[in-house]
């Protein structure tokens, strides 16, 4: 059995992680350092609450690796702050269920070929801790996977026992989301304003109210991806709704989530706004 306890702080503070899985890992005090480094830089980033101390005990029961699949089991048991802390995280990542009819499954193949193909040259060349602890680099993707939500529900659990409030990422989001609405909207009717009014002779032709369309779409999402942008990072690390998002979107964290709004950013600005004001006004 491997242990790795992070040293106390005025003998308060300790994070113990021991290995108890039957499961083959390459590195396993790697693995138990890289898991309590994890719960440990959470720990420290609370500032919301006042903590005096932490005694937990992280017990990794299960650590599968196999072909398109990985589960993780962890126990996490101890103190903070005086609150108990007793919870077990399960997670697997395996493929989509069977029911996924053939075209859904065509897309997926096709769409995640590109991104495992990036993930897998990064692994290879530049592996982080946790993928030199489990090695196998060419197979570990989705063990990876069930690594990264694990930590993402231990996270969870620290904050909901510590009564930690939320980011405010979820009202920010909806309050981006309700502007976009709005705003492409608003858009929309004032490109079909300006079209009624300055170009009336014009009113049959397709490609102009195709042009309102785009313009009302293109604002809709600017102002949305733009949001994406902004959102607190503890809201895609640690809050329900923020880990849908990074789920929705396929990617595994802030970084991914960043990249994706950057790229509907450019879309919206370039693929369907500026063509949308092009087409109005030379009409």
């Amino acid at each position: 059995m491997a242990i790795a306890t992070m040293p106390g702080s005025r003998g308060k503070r300790n994070v113990a992680v021991e290995f108890a899985a039957t499961d083959a890992v390459a590195d396993v005090e790697g693995l138990c350092a890289w898991l309590r480094e994890e719960i440990e830089r959470h720990l420290l980033s609370i500032q919301e609450v006042p903590i005096d101390g932490w005694n937990l005990t992280a017990r990794i029961e299960t650590c599968r690796m196999e072909p398109n699949f990985g589960a993780v089991r962890v126990s996490l048991s101890g103190m903070i702050d005086g609150r108990p802390v007793e919870d077990v995280i399960a997670v697997e990542d395996r493929p989509p269920p069977a029911g996924y009819t053939i075209k859904e499954q065509t897309d997926d193949e096709v769409r995640l070929a590109f991104a495992n193909l990036f993930t897998f040259l990064g692994r290879l060349f530049f592996p982080s801790k946790l993928v030199r602890a489990l090695g196998h680099r060419r197979v570990s993707g989705r063990l990876i996977r069930a690594w990264c939500d694990c930590c993402r529900e231990i996270r969870i659990l620290i904050d909901t026992t510590i009564g930690r409030p939320e980011s405010g990422g979820r009202q920010m989001l909806w309050k981006t989301m309700k502007l976009a609405v709005r705003a492409g909207l608003f858009f929309t009717a004032l490109s079909v304003v300006e079209r009624l009014l300055f170009h009336r002779h014009q009113a049959d032709d397709f490609r102009g109210w195709v042009a309102c369309g785009m313009i009302g779409i293109g604002v809709f999402g600017a102002i949305a991806s733009s949001g994406l942008l902004f959102l607190p990072f503890r809201f895609f690390q640690a809050e329900e709704q923020g880990l849908a998002l990074v789920k929705l979107f396929g990617v595994k964290g802030l970084a991914g989530i960043r990249a994706v709004a950057f790229g509907l950013l450019l879309i919206s600005l370039v693929f369907a706004l500026t063509p949308g004001l092009c087409w109005l006004l030379a009409d």
